[in-house]
């Protein structure tokens, strides 16, 4: 009897070890939950495919194109078509919706930002910037938008739409991105330095972090050793931002100044996002991958192969998925989260 209980004992020793092993062994964390090839009435493909963003509740997903200039809704389960409307004349570089998920802020290369209600699509106001329009965002508690076009960020009040603040800025086409900290008091913004006339120096990329209110530069941060910034995002709890560009990606302690992390990889990073727990970064590449990374030891954990280059990555408020789209491949890919 007493070798019975031994052997059962060890029996199950032996069941808990293989278990163990087995999930410490998986290495995906994410995995396909659906794809859709976007096309258009008449069976025109887009050739291009732009941003992506999650709605506040995590039930919608938008998607914004380049050469058909259309915002698509989607349902995020089930890659559902809810709506999509073609309001601008130009490439639709980002979309964004208020906080309390009732409106939507598109911006365009046609010099505008509309805003669209995001339950149809109806369009309920146009910003005319004067100039090609790459970036708007709402604050945190969706009292103001923050627009960034040609060599300009403004700070928009939501109940008028009149602007409150605006403050020169210059950057490259293609990289005037702006993110809002999590409490809404500060704004990174990406800029280029100044080239000094005499000299030839400067150009090189920054990020700069400013006072939301009165857009006066709080800190300065220059990673020199990426050539190229493309996308910037505050980390949940607004210590710090991670920033993507050519060649990789930086992190940075805010408060401190300090940089935290060089990710350097070959390629392009065009897109990056936070895991709402602060835990995992994921970047969009060119090198035809959706990358994910560690954000205490910035470790890479996953690579997930495309046919394109990956154009943007944006990560579910409620943490369960991961949205992405290519390029020349024509691909919105939603993924479900495993961990």
């Amino acid at each position: 009897m007493q070798r019975i209980r031994y052997s059962i004992v060890l029996l199950m020793v032996i069941c808990l070890i293989m278990t163990v092993a087995q999930f410490a062994g998986a290495s995906d964390y994410f995995e396909l939950l659906w794809e859709k090839h976007v096309s258009y009435p008449g069976g025109v493909g887009s050739k291009y495919l732009r941003n992506t963003y999650f709605s506040p509740d995590s039930k919608h997903v938008a998607l914004t194109t380049v050469d058909t200039w259309y915002l698509h809704i989607y349902e995020t389960e089930t890659g559902e078509l809810v709506w999509e409307k073609k309001e601008h004349t130009a490439e639709v570089r980002s979309a964004r919706w208020s906080p309390d998920g009732s409106m939507i802020a598109t911006s365009s290369y046609d010099g505008t930002v509309r805003i669209f209600n995001a339950e149809n699509g109806d369009v309920l106001k146009v910003l005319e910037l004067g100039a090609a329009a790459e970036w708007a965002v709402f604050s945190p508690d969706g009292k103001y938008l923050y627009t960034y076009h040609r060599d300009e960020v403004r700070k928009y009040d939501v109940s008028t739409w009149q602007v409150l603040v605006s403050k020169g800025a210059k950057a490259p086409t293609g990289n005037r991105v702006l993110d809002v900290s999590p409490d809404g008091t500060k704004l990174a913004v990406l800029l280029e330095e100044p080239v000094n006339p005499l000299t030839g120096a400067g150009g090189n990329p920054m990020i700069e972090i400013w006072d939301s209110n009165t857009f006066n530069n709080i800190a300065s941060l220059s990673p020199r050793r990426l050539v190229r910034l493309r996308a910037v995002r505050w980390s949940p709890d607004g210590t710090k931002v991670v920033a993507a560009g050519d060649s990789g990606a930086v992190v940075y302690n805010v408060d401190k100044k300090e940089l935290l992390a060089q990710i350097g990889m070959t390629g392009f990073l065009y897109g990056i996002d936070w895991s709402p727990d602060g835990k995992y970064i994921v970047g969009a590449c060119n090198s035809d991958n959706v990358f994910l990374w560690d954000a205490g030891t910035y470790e890479r954990l996953q690579a997930y192969p495309t046919g394109s280059t990956v154009m943007a990555v944006a990560w579910s408020p409620d943490g369960k998925y991961i949205s992405a789209t290519t390029s020349s491949e024509q691909y919105l890919r939603v993924f479900k989260w495993l961990k």
